[in-house]
């Protein structure tokens, strides 16, 4: 992860787009590209849009805002300086473009780098960019300080309240813990109270880091006065050396080495307290120019490993130091300090070791949580548009604007509000707190089956359980009410008034208890039973058609009997002598028509009246009066012909 300094400004970074589709690297994007929309987002606040403006070239002056492309799916993208001010611990890097992706990236902001040497003076890095070594500002050597240590100066001494468990003794004279930052003249000057002075300063160099090495420089001022300069140790305070009184206002510089106990752990994380004191002198007064901790880096840890916070109830430790406590091979114990290092870091997922198991006492929104093996007992909180995966998960879950959503979770009774369930292994009893959609996919339910309760709801519930293994029943159902219930369901139950019910797949009993005039659907719905049947039934029709045989040779010829000839013969002496046909009407003839009808026209033509003149053929009606049907007749002394008969008159 890429470190800047608090407060950095004119920070450019290097964006990576690809295509949405086949992941390769994006060519030719602009600032001006349709959809693009670049944004930040500082540590876990709300989004920032950043206005994208074009660049001269990729070596020309820091713009907020500026894009141009690199090469290869990399753009140049000028930060806002925004970004980087005080307050938070990282910077998200993320947005859009049409038909691609833009890889976010996140920033960590430190107080410092880390110390540049230069000769006999050393400089507090703020950025390195490119090679490039940003200083805030330069102070003196600082010693037999080892190469690569980090000065840290005093963040605090006991002069309103005890530190380390000792209290202050003596009189500030001028000055304040903040003079002793730099070699510059000005003193913290502390007098004596009963010839006796006793101050601490402390020091944070944060997690990660381990104290090497103290330097104080100043003087002690009074004649044979001698003073003793100690390291807390966690318990009680080791003497690192003596601080030989004088009557002369010149400074004097010591330096003592600093032990790995000489860091602070757990609550007082990456602490160092440092005691100036003489006892029992002749009026003594102490003057710091500087006083400052150098800290080394210590170890590597794997960080936030996946974006995730990392929690172990059994096996981690309590703290909330970024970028210390909570990592994969550092987590913490609590969901509490996991839940304040996301905020701090702006990360959203967490990762809960196996057999840890934690009750919320807050609410737990948005989060992506991996369970991996843990239980989370909800405590009637908030999770609303969180997803958890694996585990198992009870107790009582509100969702009031989004959804909580259960990925390969054994979800255990409890109440519950906008939810959706996804290979899920349920048990008990599952009220709903308010009206809405709930979807239930690829769920199964323990021995005893699972019963889905929408309660005193208002009606208007709508509850897709898909493909269901086990018994289901459903309590206090109302009108507007909707169950789509299918999959392999032992014993359906429905209890309540009013509802509009489709049941589907298999079952074994169905059982419609409700009371007032609902729709219950079964859409190919077999019971096991019915199953049964039509597998015994299956077998004897198959059984049956292996004895037709192929193409009926197992079928047996039968005669037929006289009697049924004799109807047959009479049957047909009817239709020929005794039915009466009626005369074809007025129309076109069809070149498709039945026997009858041919017959019939046949007989209109032969019998009914008919005349010819030098061009038409005509055939009338019975009545003689109008012409059903003609035809364009011809003569050219040669050949005589006739058209096809069409409709009249």
């Amino acid at each position: 992860m890429r470190q800047v300094t608090k407060g950095s400004l004119n920070v450019s970074i290097d964006v990576y787009i690809i295509d949405s589709t086949d992941r390769t690297p994006e060519l030719g994007v602009a600032f001006n590209t349709s959809g693009i929309d670049l944004e930040y987002r500082r540590g876990s606040g709300s989004v920032t849009n950043i206005t994208e403006v074009t660049l001269a070239s990729l070596t020309a002056a820091h713009t907020d805002g500026g894009f141009l492309e690199i090469g290869h799916g990399y753009y140049r993208l000028d930060v806002p300086d925004a970004a980087f001010a005080s307050g938070v611990e990282t910077v998200s890097i993320l947005g859009t473009v049409s038909g691609m992706v833009v890889i976010p990236q996140t920033i960590q902001l430190v107080d410092s780098l880390g110390v540049a040497q230069t000769g006999d003076s050393f400089a507090i890095v703020n950025s390195v960019d490119d090679g490039l070594v940003i200083v805030s500002s330069k102070v003196d050597g600082i010693g037999a300080a080892s190469g690569g240590a980090i000065a840290f100066a005093a963040a605090d001494d006991n002069v309103t309240g005890a530190l380390a468990g000792s209290t202050f003794v003596g009189i500030e004279s001028t000055g304040t813990h903040s003079s002793v930052h730099f070699n510059d003249g000005n003193y913290h000057k502390i007098d004596d109270q009963g010839n006796n002075i006793s101050i601490v300063y402390e020091f944070d160099i944060g997690g990660g880091r381990t104290a090497s090495e103290v330097t104080w420089i100043g003087f002690l001022k009074g004649s044979n006065d001698d003073g003793i300069i100690e390291v807390y140790n966690g318990s009680t305070w080791d003497t690192l050396g003596e601080i030989e009184g004088s009557n002369k206002d010149k400074n004097s510089t010591i330096v003592h080495a600093l032990y790995g106990s000489h860091t602070g752990t757990g609550a007082s994380l990456g602490k160092v307290y440092i005691r100036l004191s003489c006892d029992d002198q002749s009026n003594p007064n102490l003057n710091t120019d500087r006083l400052f901790v150098s800290a080394v880096n210590v170890g590597q840890s794997v960080g936030y490993a996946n974006g995730r916070i990392w929690l172990d109830a059994n096996n981690g430790t309590t703290g909330t130091e970024a970028f210390v406590n909570g990592t994969a091979d550092n987590p913490v114990s609590t969901i509490a300090d996991a839940l304040s290092l996301a905020n701090s870091v702006g990360l959203t997922r967490l990762s809960i070791a196996p057999g840890s198991s934690i009750t919320l006492a807050q609410s737990l929104e948005g989060f992506d949580v991996v369970l991996d093996g843990a239980e989370i007992a909800l405590g009637g909180q908030s999770i609303d548009d969180s997803v958890f995966h694996g585990g198992k998960i009870s107790g009582n879950g509100t969702a009031a604007t989004g959804r909580m959503t259960f990925n390969d979770v054994n979800v255990f009774s409890g109440t519950i509000q906008n939810a959706d369930f996804y290979r899920c292994t349920c048990t008990g009893t599952f009220t709903l707190l308010t009206a809405g959609d709930y979807n239930v996919v690829n769920c199964r339910a323990t021995a005893a089956g699972v019963t889905w309760d929408v309660g005193a709801l208002n009606d208007g519930t709508t509850l897709q359980i898909r493909d269901w293994i086990g018994s289901l029943t459903f309590n206090n159902l109302s009108a507007n009410d909707v169950i789509n219930a299918d999959g392999s369901i032992g014993t359906l139950n429905l209890n309540g008034a009013d509802a509009l019910v489709y049941h589907m797949g298999v079952y074994g009993t169905h059982n419609n208890n409700l009371t007032g005039t609902p729709t219950v659907i079964k859409l190919a719905a077999l019971r096991g039973g019915d199953i049964d049947d039509l597998a015994a039934n299956v077998a004897i029709i198959l059984s049956n058609t292996g004895e037709i045989g192929t193409a009926g040779a197992g079928l047996t010829s039968v005669g037929v009997s006289a009697a049924t000839l004799t109807e047959v013969k009479a049957k047909i002496k009817e239709i020929l002598f005794t039915d009466l046909q009626v005369e074809p009407a007025q129309g076109s003839p069809a070149a498709t028509a039945t026997l009858a009808d041919k017959i019939a026209n046949l007989y209109k033509a032969w019998r009914n009246k008919s005349e010819s003149t030098a061009t038409t053929w005509s055939l009338y009606n019975d009545a003689g009066t109008v012409v059903d049907q003609k035809s364009t007749i011809g003569d050219d002394g040669t050949t005589a012909s006739k058209t096809e008969i069409v409709s009249g008159p």
